[in-house]
């Protein structure tokens, strides 16, 4: 480790100054939940932040002590529950002649988390900016479920839910789909009990047939899923650029269809038809423009509805205006952005809603859709779709902005933006992404102008810039 390089570390999301003059200190616990539960981090132990000077290394006086205290409790399961380190992540290093500790905290997988402290899942931790943040219940559950080795959708409905409480025009309609996607299939011809059994919306248990969780999510009345999810919502809006009030609205609750996923998709898709924008792109001698871009923003639409963790409030929202799309779903990716992003990766959350869909060829199990997305907007020569993780808010949006494509630098710099709500300067920028001043004050300036990135107002030092 390098003496300037520790003297101007800056506690952050992923750094952790710690004093420890002859014992570990106590915090660190949740500072490791919390580096765990996050996107990982690093620890420095006898290292003390200085806010406007040189952090002070003010070392360990017992490193040795030290070391085995912090190994005899990452490995004990009933103080923390899961040990993410190995060999290669805890470091001593002396100086002047003062011994440090650097230990790096990778971010945990879905499957290994939540990791908790004291035997007690609810003592987990989240890293939000500089600090350990408890998590919530909502939080909490929903990382619990994600470490099943089944999703919850597979399940047989707990709440009494029956075949017949269905909706019986959702149901025709999805057989009408089916159909018509596969006419040679002997399923066709079968009884509606026997056919949804088949699909998975239905599932044989002592109690007899009755609906999975996927099967009420997707066919069911909006009573008898929030008997199931309570915080059950999907919501579509279309305002004009840049409005909070939205011109017209399609939402789970609003009493004009049966509020389940299958129908809510219906309609948001015959809107979509006619609201996206049309740019001409010739494959083949015909005109493939409003294709590519509604096969683009389809595939997002149902990646949405895929990877949405109904449990959670806001589970798929999307705001369509005119100059753009940006569809939110609860719940965080499953699959590291970067995997997902070259394909041949398929992780979802509700893999029987997945499946159901799947049979009317919607969704691609070979993991290719976000690349595909990618391509039909490079196609267009649009601007790249920007993803966001946000694994602190359990939470995964995509924003496709109808709009000419930009050079790389400035879509760098918008899909940075897009990932810190509360801003970042010029400096930051270029701290992080490397980029001169002057070519991130440029690319601003072209992002500006077509008002996806707008400004905090302040004309002195320390102006602000965020992605709307």
């Amino acid at each position: 480790m390098d003496k300037k390089e520790i003297e101007n570390l800056r506690e952050s999301s992923t750094v952790e100054l710690k004093k420890c003059p002859d014992k570990l200190p106590a915090s660190i616990w949740k500072t490791y939940s919390a580096f765990a539960n996050s996107e990982g981090g690093d620890i420095y132990l006898g290292v003390e932040e200085r806010k406007r000077a040189k952090n002070f290394i003010s070392g360990i006086s017992n490193p040795q002590s030290v070391l085995q205290a912090f190994t005899a409790t990452v490995n004990n399961s009933l103080k923390v529950s899961r040990n993410v380190l190995n060999s290669q992540d805890i470091e001593l290093a002396e100086i002047d002649d003062k011994t440090i500790m650097h230990i790096h905290v990778r971010g945990a997988n879905l499957r290994e988390q939540p990791v908790y402290l004291n035997n007690n899942p609810f003592l987990s931790y989240k890293r939000l900016g500089d600090s350990d943040c408890l998590m919530s219940l909502d939080e909490v559950l929903s990382l619990m479920n994600d470490s099943m080795p089944f999703s919850r959708d597979q399940e047989a409905n707990r709440v009494g839910v029956v075949f017949a409480d269905l909706s019986k025009i959702t149901l025709k309609k999805y057989r009408e789909d089916f159909a018509g996607q596969n006419p040679n299939d002997p399923l066709i011809n079968a009884d509606d009990e026997t056919f949804f059994t088949r699909v998975g919306a239905l599932i044989k248990n002592e109690h007899g047939t009755i609906p999975t969780n996927a099967g009420v999510l997707c066919f069911g009345k909006l009573e008898d899923i929030l008997k199931i999810y309570p915080r059950y919502s999907l919501d579509f809006q279309v305002r004009d650029f840049g409005a909070v009030k939205w011109n017209s609205r399609i939402v789970t609750d609003d009493g004009s269809f049966a509020g389940n996923i299958f129908d809510f998709f219906n309609l948001v898709i015959a809107q979509l038809r006619t609201l996206l924008p049309s740019p001409f792109y010739v494959e083949n001698n015909a005109d493939m423009g409003k294709t590519k871009v509604f096969l683009t923003v389809r595939e997002a639409f149902i990646n949405a509805l895929f990877n949405a963790d109904y449990s959670l409030p806001n589970a798929v929202r999307i705001i369509f205006d005119y100059r753009r799309i940006v569809i939110y779903n609860s719940g965080s990716m499953r699959i590291d952005l970067p995997l997902a992003l070259a394909g041949r990766h398929s992780n979802p959350r509700n893999t029987l809603i997945s499946s159901l869909f799947r049979r009317l060829r919607l969704g691609d199990k070979a993991g290719s859709g976000i690349p595909t997305m990618f391509a039909n907007m490079k196609d267009l020569n649009m601007m790249t779709p920007s993803y966001t993780d946000d694994r602190s808010k359990l939470s995964t949006t995509v924003r496709i902005n109808f709009l000419k494509a930009v050079d790389q630098p400035t879509q760098e710099i918008y899909d940075f933006l897009c990932l810190h709500d509360h801003g970042l300067s010029t400096k930051d920028l270029s701290d992080e992404l490397g980029f001169t001043r002057y070519r991130i004050s440029e690319s601003l300036s072209k992002l500006r102008q077509t008002e996806l990135v707008v400004d905090n107002g302040k004309v002195t030092k320390g102006k602000l810039f965020s992605a709307r």
